[in-house]
């Protein structure tokens, strides 16, 4: 025997409705490492899908579990008591939901999230209480539909932020300066009406 090698397979069949054998589902040991006493050993679990078998999940010895190692289109879904999809991942839209089954992200949480350290962007940050201005922008325009009661962050040198060209009192916008890795309020404005 080598590595690589299996060295146990349970196959799960039956008769399919044609009076055909047919084979559901299959369970796989393999050696992965046949160093004396220090070996390492895989368990797979197969399941036909639509015809053809797929491998679903993968206990290595090495490499940890895996799940969906042929790359086919299925999803994974972690059920809690109160929520029917706590996590799901959707394989055909490459998608992780949290608290939902339609993630229409690639992250799509929920519910509340909390981060002890900080959360980080790379590109844009959308929230229905944050907004990133993207560095340098030429100009933003603000309006009390897209911007009045958000954060604005910008982390921008020369770009302009215009207010509205009408208000209605008490609209209130704050922005916040991101330069230099830093963030300070570098404006808080509450627009009043004139007498």
């Amino acid at each position: 025997m080598s590595n690589g090698d299996s060295i146990a397979d349970i196959t799960f069949g039956e008769r399919d409705n044609s009076n055909g054998s047919y084979i559901y589902s299959r369970m796989e040991g393999v050696i992965t490492d046949r160093t004396a006493t220090q070996g390492d050993g895989r368990l797979v679990l197969y399941a036909v899908r639509a015809g053809a078998e797929a491998e679903f999940i993968r206990i290595d010895g090495i490499s940890g579990i895996t799940f969906n190692e042929d790359h086919v289109n299925m999803d994974f879904t972690v059920k809690s008591d109160n929520q029917a999809a706590m996590l799901f991942v959707d394989g055909g839209e490459d998608r992780v939901g949290i608290g939902t089954g339609t993630p229409a992200e690639t992250l799509d949480v929920v519910g509340t999230v909390k981060a002890s350290v900080a959360i980080k962007s790379l590109a844009s940050i959308q929230s229905p209480q944050l907004e990133v201005v993207p560095s340098n922008n030429a100009s933003l325009t603000l309006t009390k539909a897209t911007h009045a009661g958000r954060y604005l962050m910008y982390s921008g040198s020369s770009g302009t932020i215009t207010l509205p060209a009408t208000s209605t009192s008490g609209e209130h916008y704050t922005i916040l300066n991101l330069t230099n890795g830093n963030s300070t309020v570098a404006h808080e404005i509450i627009l009043m009406e004139q007498e």
